[in-house]
């Protein structure tokens, strides 16, 4: 396994936590605050599909490279 491929693989990994978390918030509708803002839930559906793509794509990438 080349570093480039390493890279692609710890990156698609990332994206995929960071796409659970989005989808645990989604699940236990927990709040979500900026200041003084309540982040609505759409900002984690639109985040969770982001990352589970993004994720995605990186390990794909990875396994080509392999």
């Amino acid at each position: 396994m080349n570093s480039r491929s390493l890279a692609l693989r710890i990156a698609g990994t990332a994206f995929g936590v960071f796409a659970l978390a989005h989808v645990a918030r989604l699940v236990t509708h927990t709040d979500v605050h900026v200041g003084e803002h309540e982040v609505p839930l759409a900002g984690s559906i639109v985040g969770a599909a982001i990352g589970a793509a993004l994720s995605a794509w990186m390990l794909e990438l990875s396994c080509e490279e392999s």
